[in-house]
């Protein structure tokens, strides 16, 4: 495939998901497109476009967690936040309208901020459907930081600046 990397619009680290590894590159034509390959020639496959001109997203950095992928982007229609794409789709679902700073699997869920110091929000838990995706815990103002997140088996701390928590 004739692909090249390029900075522009935030380049997404390659993200495994299941058998698969996703990217995003330009084409011939220039437009900006997330890519699913299995590290074969013929099984490198354009998932959809991303150009911000033609409607789409961008993609910025994501995780990979079961089936599915979640990232951090934007939408001509819908604005920025978190949006999650099954494998093997090519739909976008937005989940959370966040700017999203930190984030991590925890079992099968997706924890991620809303923002980072000293900007930041609050707390989102998503398992990968806008139905599914909630916040756990926003702050009535910015928090500055520091704030740090950690992960213990299945239970995740945090710490800010005036207290902590267990998720």
């Amino acid at each position: 495939h004739d692909l090249t990397y390029g900075p522009e619009y935030g380049a997404l680290a390659a993200i495994g998901l299941g058998a698969d590894l996703y990217f995003n590159a330009y084409a011939a034509a220039g437009r900006l497109a997330l890519y699913r390959t299995d590290g074969s020639t013929n099984g490198t496959k354009k998932v959809r476009d991303l150009d911000l001109i033609g409607g789409g997203g961008w993609v910025l950095r994501g995780i990979g967690i079961g089936e599915t992928l979640f990232f951090q982007g934007y939408e001509k229609t819908s604005g920025e936040g978190m949006f999650a794409l099954r494998a093997g789709s090519s739909s976008m679902a937005k989940l959370a309208g966040t700017q999203p700073g930190q984030f991590f699997a925890l079992g099968s869920k997706l924890v991620f901020t809303d923002g980072e110091p000293p900007a930041l929000r609050g707390i989102w838990v998503s398992d990968g459907t806008a139905n599914g995706t909630r916040a756990l815990l926003k702050f009535s103002r910015f928090v500055p930081g520091p704030f740090h997140f950690a992960r213990v088996g299945r239970r995740a701390f945090f710490s800010v600046r005036r207290g902590s928590g267990e998720l």
